[in-house]
């Protein structure tokens, strides 16, 4: 049976269906708004090829930009490959500083380190930081911090200057350990951590909340837009006795971490 709709009532309907195309444009769906920003660069944001990019939102929008793959760092130049565990990124930044929270996959989460400035990295799983101010996109930076994570909420800090390679934003630095107390806390400055470990989840994984502050960096830069970084883990696939494995967001073609001219852009809306 055919329902015929007057003309005038038809009129009205197709004026209703345009204002709530409109009005829906005009204010997205608060599950839109949440929505994690997807992983890599936005183009005009950054002209690089040979690292990643990632453009980080302020936290109080309610988003992340998200990193969900990391690759072998052990690998011949050009390679990218996965590691036995993979592990997830999300970063904002507000006035005062950067938020980093991790998902962590680990069937073997385990650490002996429970101090702040404990070596986390000499044996045991660890997440690591490294992040630096810069002028340009192709800038190396000389200075650049590094914030190592345990699974037991403990930290290390420190400068790390690389003295063969790069420029800096940085002319009084000091490069070392920063003064800590605790298991997290580098008075003056307002670092927050805190890490949960899930052994018993369908997928067993441990999770960090990471807070950086921008007080650490020098004075002049610390409303920069433009940074290099990279994260990095420590992972021991087979258990305690079994051998690391090294991946991270920007893989480094070497054993090391410490290669800044692998450092991916950072930019800040």
């Amino acid at each position: 049976m055919t329902v015929r709709i007057p003309k005038a009532l038809g009129t009205i309907l197709i004026i209703l269906a345009t204002i709530a195309i409109t009005l829906a444009q005009a204010h997205p769906s608060e599950s839109s708004q949440d929505a994690v920003a997807p992983e890599g660069s936005v183009e005009s944001s950054c002209a690089r090829s040979d690292v990643p990019c990632l453009v980080v939102p302020r936290c109080e929008s309610g988003r992340y930009a998200l990193v969900n793959r990391f690759y072998l760092t052990k690998v011949p130049a050009g390679t990218y490959a996965d590691p036995a565990d993979q592990t997830e990124v999300r970063v904002c930044y507000n006035a005062t500083g950067f938020r980093i929270r991790h998902v962590v996959y680990d069937k073997h989460v385990f650490s002996p380190f429970t101090k702040c400035n404990d070596n986390v990295w000499e044996k045991g799983d660890v997440l690591e930081t490294f992040i630096a101010p810069v002028h340009s996109i192709y800038d190396v930076p000389k200075f650049y911090w590094e914030v190592d994570g345990s699974p037991n909420s403990n930290l290390f800090v420190a400068l790390i200057e690389n003295a063969n390679m790069g420029n800096t934003t940085c002319r009084s630095c000091k490069p070392g350990p920063l003064p800590c107390q605790g298991a997290h806390d580098f008075p003056p400055h307002k670092f927050s951590y805190k890490a949960r470990v899930y052994k018993n989840a369908q997928k067993p994984m441990w999770t960090t909340d990471l807070f950086i502050p921008f007080t650490i960096f020098p004075e002049s830069m610390r409303k920069s837009k433009l940074w290099r970084g990279n994260f990095y883990r420590y992972d021991y696939p087979q258990g305690e006795t079994g051998p690391y494995q090294l991946s991270g967001w920007s893989p480094t073609f070497n054993g090391s971490f410490h290669i800044p001219t692998r450092f991916g852009v950072i930019t800040l809306e």
